[in-house]
């Protein structure tokens, strides 16, 4: 297995783009343990686990609506089951209960993961690799905007870390539910890393 097999492919992507050497990067890229702070996959399987619950969940609700219209009356086959051991319609309760009460904690914890406040710790977090890379490269890390577009960055530091977000797929918080979100804006992070990250004064 060569070293290249090591390499991230999108740390490569970013090496690439701003033209360095893909081993560094992925090095930093460790160092600043920035996988650890994005880790998109996983949250993208939970927010489809947590879809999948949801539809469990409401065919449970189906299945105990169903259950209490049985009427008292006809429990033969219910007495059956409950020998063996199956109170239909209090697990089937207990369980969609049970059920409910994990998917709330897990959203809680998902909605926390994705709060405005963590997106901005992402953003913040590869802005300092970015940082990282420009200073172990010798590059400055100046940012500025362009006159026209204050939005847009002037410089190649500033430029790196918009980069960086969009490669490494750093959303905002969304402003509703049902809006897709969008990459986190490179302005802050960059300001912020360019002051964090100076090489001190010999």
């Amino acid at each position: 297995m060569t070293e290249d097999a090591f390499i991230d492919t999108k740390v490569r992507e970013f090496a690439e783009h701003i033209n360095c050497d893909p081993q560094l990067a992925q090095d930093l890229f460790f160092q600043h343990k920035v996988s650890m702070a994005l880790d998109n996959e996983q949250k993208s399987s939970l927010r489809q686990e947590l879809e999948a619950m949801h539809n469990i969940s409401k065919t449970l609700d189906k299945a105990a609506k169903a259950a209490s219209r049985i009427p008292a009356e006809c429990d033969q086959l219910q007495t059956t089951l409950k020998i063996q051991g199956l109170d239909l319609k209090k697990q089937v309760f207990e369980l969609n209960d049970t059920l409910k009460r994990h998917i709330a904690f897990f959203e809680a914890s998902f909605a926390d993961e994705t709060s405005g406040t963590s997106s901005n710790q992402k953003a913040n977090i590869v802005a300092e690799f970015v940082a990282a890379v420009f200073l172990a490269t010798n590059r400055s890390l100046v940012y500025g905007t362009q006159p026209n577009n204050t939005r847009e960055p002037s410089t190649p530091f500033g430029k790196a870390v918009q980069a960086a977000l969009s490669i490494f797929k750093v959303y905002q918080r969304p402003e509703a539910p049902h809006l897709k979100p969008k990459i986190a804006h490179w302005k802050r992070p960059a300001k912020r890393a360019a002051k964090n990250c100076q090489r001190p004064n010999l």
